[in-house]
């Protein structure tokens, strides 16, 4: 389950139904983010909106020196990190139902 933390939040930061929909629009690309299940944006049923989604079991890296891990398997790491974040680049947001997403009046560099 993703939901909003607790208390006070800016504007616009937390907004899981922006992320639901990012994450349902990649995941019918077969882009590997687990499978979004559902959006509640019912806040009586646990005080905010939330949604659900598959477990995907894996692991958490909070130290990006990646400790405990040989040159090997960083390396392999952060060339299957490229990889995904290349293929992210590659859709195209109108062909993906993103098309409307964000502010498109000027490009990213001009904003």
């Amino acid at each position: 389950m993703r939901k909003r933390p607790p208390g006070k939040v800016l504007r616009g930061a937390h907004a899981v139904d922006r992320e639901f929909r990012i994450q349902s629009a990649l995941y019918k690309q077969n882009f590997p983010v687990p499978r979004p299940i559902h959006y509640c944006s019912d806040t009586s049923v646990i005080g905010t909106d939330f949604y659900l989604m598959d477990y995907v079991e894996g692991r958490v890296f909070t130290d990006p020196n990646l400790p405990g891990m040989n040159p090997d398997e960083k390396k392999s790491m952060h060339e299957q990190l490229v990889a995904v974040l290349a293929t992210l680049h590659r859709f195209d947001a109108n062909s993906i139902g993103l098309g409307d997403y964000g502010n498109t009046s000027k490009n990213y560099f001009d904003r």
